[in-house]
């Protein structure tokens, strides 16, 4: 079913009957997968014709619908958290003084932030629109594996700057996603099918212990644990074949699974926790210096000695939450822990209507918020966009993926 669903997303693409703003944001996706990167250091024509897309995808119905169209996807929090994130830190930062060019990074990181209330009227309104943000996010997730592990690949790597691909939430939502469904193909008997997930999932993870991602990979790891002894507790029978190849294969794959280990203790016992408290101790220091940084922060465009980067400036932080603590104070902290609640909530539904992708989604948004800087990318922005959309859609999706949608 995923793979007839996916052909028949490309046929629509292809014929001339798609939809510009669905081709636009698809478009999008393929030159952001192939091109860029999370976090460029000198933003190109690649990065400039991404944005010029996703506007055109976004377009005026989007821009019209994200302030007055009312639904599950729009609420009175996300609307407060996007007028207050383009206004009181754009003039705090304004009135600092910061560097244009880095004030004008994070306006756009913070606009991302903000990608689904834009995203989901045009989702909404177009069929094959979830199609193409779930296959559009699949893509850029391969293609960030694969120029991770063959960094030689044409027209993909021209570049000596640190990409941070296999960083991607991205990479790590779709990972658990198709090691599961390979697991799940196993047990329904679709042999062909579970191999099909289990390489792409495979190629994945490795490009992440390529870079020793440790939280994702203790990620990965967890919910495939948690997967196997769900279907277990309730198909017994069904989980041996299964069980047993997952135990050949751990048997079979043993040094390897083990150097991957050795590599996550050796980088833990240099770096430790990359000082992530002293991080957030740093943010507070900074901030606390009089009462209105303390109560608006220092504004984007801002500054600070990191800790997590040997005392040397930064303009991000390791958590999106004490990111907005240093830009935004106090009162921004608290708009942004409203505005992830909404998510976490509905990662809450869907985890408890579909546990495989209910997981996958909440990795892929709970390390961004609390452990690694992944969450200043376009990567963040639509996997918030995937969570509102699967919250609206779970009822109309298979673990194996069928939309095309709209018309209701």
């Amino acid at each position: 079913m995923m793979l007839s669903s996916t052909i028949s997303f490309l046929r629509y693409i292809f014929s001339g009957n798609c939809h510009y703003s669905i081709f636009c944001l698809f478009l999008c996706c393929l030159l952001y997968g192939f091109q860029s990167s999370p976090t460029p250091d000198n933003p190109g024509f690649s990065e400039l014709l991404i944005a010029l897309l996703l506007v055109i995808s976004v377009g005026s119905f989007g821009f019209y619908k994200a302030f007055l169209y009312k639904s599950r996807a729009q609420n009175h929090v996300a609307i407060i958290f996007m007028v207050f994130g383009l206004s009181v830190p754009v003039l705090v930062g304004t009135l600092g003084g910061v560097a244009f060019s880095i004030l004008v990074r994070d306006v756009v990181a913070f606009v991302l932030f903000c990608l689904p209330i834009f995203l989901i009227p045009v989702i909404r309104k177009y069929k094959y629109g979830f199609d193409a943000l779930f296959i559009g996010g699949f893509i850029i997730a391969l293609s960030f594996s694969l120029r991770v592990l063959f960094s030689d690949i044409p027209f993909m790597n021209e570049t000596d700057e640190l990409l941070y691909l296999a960083n991607s939430p991205l990479v790590l939502f779709y990972a658990i996603v198709l090691l599961g469904l390979s697991y799940l193909s196993v047990i329904k008997k679709q042999v062909l099918q579970s191999v099909f997930c289990f390489s792409l999932s495979l190629l994945m993870i490795v490009s992440m212990a390529q870079d020793i991602q440790r939280a994702t990979l203790v990620a990965v790891v967890l919910s495939f644990v948690f997967i196997v002894f769900r279907e277990f507790k309730n198909r017994p029978v069904h989980s041996i074949v299964p069980i047993a190849i997952c135990v050949f294969f751990i048997a079979f794959f043993k040094t390897e699974i083990a150097s991957i280990f050795l590599s996550i203790e050796y980088k833990t016992s240099l770096v430790g926790l990359n000082a992530r408290a002293h991080e957030l101790t740093a943010v507070w220091k900074e901030i606390g210096q009089n009462p209105l940084t303390t109560l608006f922060g220092l504004g984007w465009g801002s500054q600070f000695a990191s800790p997590a980067l040997g005392g040397l400036q930064a303009s991000f932080t390791h958590s999106f939450l004490s990111y907005m603590l240093l830009k935004t104070g106090l009162l921004g902290l608290v708009v942004t822990i409203a505005y992830c609640s909404y998510f976490s909530r509905q990662v809450i539904q869907i985890f408890l209507k579909n546990s495989l992708v209910g997981i996958a989604l909440f990795w892929a948004f709970v390390i961004p918020v609390f452990l690694y800087a992944s969450y200043k990318s376009f990567d963040f922005g639509l996997v918030l966009t995937l969570i509102v959309a699967f919250s609206i859609y779970d009822k109309k999706i298979s673990p194996y993926y069928k939309p095309c949608l709209p018309a209701a």
